[in-house]
């Protein structure tokens, strides 16, 4: 049997009375004892359960007895394989952009030669770059530290190029950058770490203005959705 705790110490310890014991702080929408209250519910034995229905009394159903919900239990649980899913997800990304992050600092020890672009975001040059994102460094690390639960504040404020690009929708000079490989970028974008609410009821995508660093005057804005701040070439 089960009973909410702050009434089990109060039945206890407290000189005053109780009153009857209620159930109902601890019980979902199905009228069963909800798995997610664990912290305020205490498990006791059916002869203690009665006792205390015997001697205090019963209020919103407590005679009953309810037992944990399995609806709310198989939904617990459905919840808890889906954010497990999605910390390996995230795993796997991390290791992903580290092997490729080691694949082109390997290239660079028999590549003397730096592009500016290069010197601008400190990334080596080298052909495992084809295709190369820039994101803000500082996001990127962030991500790379969000390991499960919530998604710190800073990853759901803005997108990972929101910080680096100008008001006219170009790289910012003096931005502080990183690159990603493209299947990290693409990860990025299919799984943004939150997804701001409007009041309407609407979900909105973190809007990241296209950046094309070799047509610095021709970025395009287009309509909410992430595109890739590319390091050479078009921004696609």
């Amino acid at each position: 049997r089960f009973a909410p705790r702050s009434w089990l110490a109060r039945f206890c310890d407290d000189t005053h009375d109780p009153g009857p014991m209620d159930l109902r702080p601890i019980l979902c929408a199905h009228g069963e004892v909800d798995p997610s209250k664990a912290e305020v519910t205490v498990r006791i034995s059916r002869e203690a359960f009665e006792l205390l229905v015997d001697a205090a009394g019963a209020a919103g159903g407590g005679a009953a007895a309810p037992g944990v919900c399995r609806w709310c239990l198989r939904a617990s649980a459905a919840l808890v394989a889906g954010e497990n899913a999605e910390v390996t997800a995230r795993a796997e990304a991390r290791d992903r952009l580290e092997a490729w992050e080691k694949r082109v600092k390997a290239e660079t020890k028999d590549n003397s030669f730096v592009t500016a672009m290069d010197e601008q975001t400190n990334a080596p040059s080298g052909p495992s770059k084809a295709g190369a994102a820039i994101v803000s460094a500082a996001w990127l690390k962030k991500w790379r530290a969000w390991r499960r639960g919530p998604p710190p504040p800073a990853l759901t404020r803005e997108g990972p190029t929101s910080s680096i690009t100008c008001a006219h929708g170009n790289l910012k000079p003096s931005a502080n950058v990183s690159m990603v490989d493209r299947d990290t970028w693409s990860f990025l974008v299919r799984n943004p770490p939150a997804k701001e609410q409007e009041p309407g009821g609407s979900v909105v995508e973190p809007r990241v203005i296209e950046i094309d660093v070799d047509d610095p005057g021709g970025p395009s804005a287009d309509a909410p959705g992430e595109t890739a701040a590319c390091a050479g070439g078009g921004g696609g």
